[in-house]
């Protein structure tokens, strides 16, 4: 029984979708945040992949622009 729950465990992870918040700003100085994506492979993260991309898509045909993501700094 724990072997099975293991491995499904190993499942979920390896088929787990992440992507970054992505952050946009308008010639204004507004900014903001089309949500990330955290869910498991199959419709429902496809889904939310595409509400993601939506989202950039309507503010930057409103005017807005990427914001570059933030590198930690190097010591």
């Amino acid at each position: 029984m724990a072997r099975a729950l293991v491995a499904l465990a190993l499942l979920a992870l390896a088929g787990c979708t992440i992507t970054r918040d992505i952050k946009l700003r308008a010639p204004d100085g507004t900014e903001v945040k089309c949500e990330g994506v955290t869910g498991i492979y199959g419709l429902r993260s496809h889904t939310l992949l595409n509400v993601q991309r939506d989202c950039v898509k309507d503010y930057q045909q409103a005017g807005y622009v990427r914001v570059p993501d933030e590198q930690p700094t190097q010591r």
